[in-house]
């Protein structure tokens, strides 16, 4: 998110739309949408891993969830665009807000009317 926030201020402040479009609900992401999207945060995220190792290991692995979060974001999109992952997710309780998991009585009142 934070390249996705520093891309759209870049964009505003250069004086162009910063393109903030609605999502996709259908469940389907083209493949090389997800690269074309994502493949500059992989890049990043090897490019920091490789250079924060070069400054110190420790850095690397104090670095490293960021890391891992910019590399996997390919796959994390991808995955988490597919209606079926959503699906075994809400299963399994992932990801749930409050009133879903446990409903305050309006809630229920309203569903129930």
């Amino acid at each position: 998110m934070m390249l996705v926030q520093s891309r759209a201020v870049e964009s505003i402040l250069g004086g162009s739309d910063a393109g903030w479009k609605a999502q996709r609900r259908d469940g389907t992401i083209p493949g090389r949408e997800v690269i074309n999207r994502h493949l500059w945060h992989t890049g990043v995220g090897v490019i920091l891993g490789l250079a924060a190792w070069l400054v110190s290991a420790h850095l690397f692995f104090w670095m490293l969830p960021i890391v891992i979060g910019l590399v996997l974001a390919m796959g994390t999109s991808a995955l988490t665009a597919q209606r079926r992952a959503g699906r075994a997710a809400f299963r399994l309780g992932l990801f749930r807000t409050p009133e879903e998991t446990a409903p305050p009585p309006v809630l229920r009142a309203a569903r129930t009317a």
